[in-house]
């Protein structure tokens, strides 16, 4: 069923040749519309995607742009409003585990590597 979903085209591949010089009928190989496989997949996809619709909702509902990084706490600081929030929101879905300062900085370093890619290729 995978393979009827994914498919994008294939093509007859011949039959094995059996030992006594018989050759099997040409079988059908599907070619498969799927990601290249990768040893370390990418984590925290969702969470991060979750935290980048916070920060949308966050300017909607209060105007202010939320802060584009986050520091951890230490004894002597708390993490801001928005890492707060977005925390108790997190806790709240269930990925209590997630590090939201470093989801927090994970959007901020794509956003500047974006930003980066773009100026890089208006300059051509």
């Amino acid at each position: 069923m995978i393979a009827r979903l994914c498919q994008f085209g294939g093509g007859y591949v011949e039959g094995r040749r059996r030992p006594a010089g018989k050759q099997s009928r040409p079988v059908w190989d599907p070619l498969i519309h799927a990601p290249k496989p990768q040893r370390n997949f990418a984590k925290r996809n969702a969470e991060r995607n979750f935290v980048m619709w916070l920060s949308v909702a966050w300017l909607e509902a209060t105007g202010v742009v939320p802060s584009r990084t986050a520091r951890h706490d230490d004894a002597s600081r708390e993490v801001g409003p928005f890492a707060r929030f977005s925390r108790e929101c997190l806790r709240r879905v269930g990925a209590p585990d997630a590090d939201i300062v470093e989801l927090i900085n994970e959007l901020h370093r794509r956003r500047c590597e974006m930003e980066r890619y773009k100026d890089a290729g208006s300059t051509e």
